[in-house]
Order: structure tokens, then sequence, then C-alpha cells
């Protein structure tokens, strides 16, 4: 396996990674899914992608993972926990990061996400985009702050907006999804060249 730095992070993460989707009640039982991580983490996957969207991923990865003892660097979201859904309230995602972790069986989330911040008719994140201004990030800047994150990220799935969010340069990792493959490389017009010039970590997710 080939080992990458995840932009300025420090982290040192496998080429190839395992998104969380499948690794849930959509991909099969739940032997399926421990055979699935296993296999990876086998062949030199340290890097694992999670979200409260992916069904019971977190909770599939956590029984999983408690009885690893391979290295794992783990990035999971905010966003659509607690329902309804608010993405503006502040107690409201520290209670999902809480129940991540409590799931994933960590005190400290390596990479937590902004899941969708490039949608407001899914998560209408922001006061003001282009600021990158919100409660949620005084939430990321206080789970920063209190160690129980150690990097903040995007993960979207358009290939424009998403941009104006990384620009600010307020986050540390970007996760692309759906828009850079080798017959779709719409990623490669705006959202990785906004981040390899903030340094930013890329991850291309469903490649």
């Amino acid at each position: 396996m080939e080992y990458r730095a995840l932009g300025g992070t420090g982290l040192s993460v496998s080429v190839l990674s395992l998104g969380g989707l499948f690794v849930s009640v959509a991909g099969g039982p739940f032997d399926r899914a421990r055979e699935a991580v296993h296999h990876a983490q086998a062949r030199g996957v340290n890097y694992i992608d999670t979200a409260p969207m992916y069904l019971d991923s977190e909770d599939v990865l956590g029984r999983i993972l408690a009885d690893s003892t391979e290295p794992v660097i783990l990035s999971t979201k905010l966003g659509s926990r607690p329902q309804p859904f608010n993405p503006r309230d502040p107690a409201a995602l520290l209670e999902s990061f809480e129940t991540s972790c409590k799931l994933l069986g960590r005190d400290q989330i390596d990479i937590l996400m902004i899941h969708e911040p490039d949608r407001p008719r899914q998560f209408d994140w922001w006061e003001a985009m282009d600021d990158a201004r919100g409660p949620v990030m005084d939430v990321i800047d206080r789970l920063k702050g209190e160690g129980r994150i150690r990097f903040a990220g995007l993960g979207g799935t358009t290939a424009y907006d998403m941009a104006r969010l990384i620009r600010t340069g307020r986050f540390d990792v970007v996760l692309t999804a759906f828009n850079t493959s080798l017959l779709w490389r719409e990623a490669w017009h705006e959202v990785i060249p906004a981040a390899a010039e903030q340094g930013m970590g890329i991850v291309a997710g469903s490649p």
C-alpha cells in the first residue's frame, strides 16, 4: 500500500481508503461488513470515513474496530442528526458529535467534517457561505480547542460552490464526492485547485 501526507495535517493516509456508506445495513449483514473492514486493514488501508447519514455505519464500525489492533484514522461528519435536524442549533450539533464518539468507541475524532456544506436546500448551515460563518464553526472551534477533534473538514458533492468555503482557509481536509474519476473530472476545475492553494488534504469520494 502507498501512503501520502493528507495536506498539512501531518497524517499519513493510505492512497485507498474505505468509505462507510456500505459498511452498514445497506451493504448487508454485520459479518460481511466485518469481513470488508478486516480485508481492507490487512491490505494496509488506514483511513476510514463515515457519517451519521450512512445509516448504522458508525455503530457497525465501532463494533468492528473495537476488536482491531491496527491503527485507524477516522473521519465522521455533522449532519442529519438528531431529527428533526437544525444545522444552526449548537446544542444539537454537540449532541450529534457525542453520539458519534459513543458509537465509534472514541473520545477523539481525527477529522470532523461538515456534511453537504454546499447544498443549502439540504442543510442550511451558513449565515454567510463566503465567510464560513455559522454556528457550526463555533462548535468545530470549541471541539478543536478541547482536543476532541484534530482536524476540520468539508464533505460535499458540488464541484464549484464548495470552493467558496475552501477559500476561507478554515478547513484542513476536503472530501469531494462523485465528481472526480477517469470519466468525470469536474472537481479539477474548482474544488481541487482551491484545496491545493490552501494546502488542504484532498479525498476523492466514490471515484
